[in-house]
């Protein structure tokens, strides 16, 4: 993911980059713990990714838009010091007394507000959206929710949503090979009836990577470090 070429950073299995970002970040973590523990600190080094975004995008070439301020994980660790910065603020107003009806409200809002920054970004230049254009929407989300105080998070809840939140990261990975088998070797069947296979075993192979691979190999590497 750190080549911008898509013939590397979507090689194999596309999604994938993201898991790259995302190693780039678990690495830096430990080292910037000092950073990480200033919410002032992150604050400026988000406000200074967003000068440089609106910078840089004038003198990127529009084929390197995507390898540059989409996939690359340099360009991608804003996010992640965005994530360290909510967590801060969650820490903040989690105890605020919040009821129920003014807490159903903020995460309505928060949905809303996303679908109006989505159908705004038509316009919006490919590299901000790619980078610091939806962190005002996914932020108000993300807190709105983490509260768990409001109608809508008391439903995801249930069993069933968390159950589809520890797998959604396997369909995510899972769904651009299950499709390319599916073009290769089940060309003739109805488009309706392979969208409903494709959906199941996307699924399925998900939980089953959850629980089978994901759980197991999760308990195995804590057991390594306590050891």
């Amino acid at each position: 993911a750190f080549i911008p070429r898509s013939d590397f950073f979507f090689a194999l299995n596309s999604p994938a980059w993201s898991l790259c970002c995302e190693q780039l970040f678990y690495i830096l973590f430990p080292i910037g713990i000092s950073l990480a523990k200033s919410p002032k600190k992150l604050a400026i080094v988000a406000l200074v990714a967003v000068a440089t975004v609106l910078i840089g995008n004038e003198f990127t070439p529009a084929e390197y838009t995507k390898g540059v301020w989409y996939t690359n994980p340099i360009t991608r660790l804003p996010d992640f010091v965005v994530g360290v910065l909510l967590w801060h603020i969650y820490q903040r107003i989690k105890g605020l007394n919040i009821s129920r009806q003014a807490a159903s409200l903020m995460e309505l809002c928060a949905i809303l507000l996303f679908i109006a920054f989505y159908i705004f970004a038509e316009g919006v230049p490919k590299a901000y959206r790619y980078t610091f254009y939806y962190w005002i929407p996914v932020t108000a989300i993300v807190l709105s929710f983490a509260l768990q105080k409001g109608i809508l998070s008391g439903l995801l809840r249930r069993k069933i949503f968390i159950t589809g939140g520890e797998i959604s990261y396997g369909i995510y990975l899972m769904q651009v090979l299950v499709i390319k088998a599916f073009n290769k070797y089940f060309t003739g069947i109805p488009p309706y009836v392979a969208a409903i296979s494709v959906l199941l075993v996307i699924i399925t192979t998900s939980y089953l990577s959850y629980r089978y691979f994901e759980k197991p190999m999760n308990r195995y590497v804590k057991k390594c470090f306590k050891e």
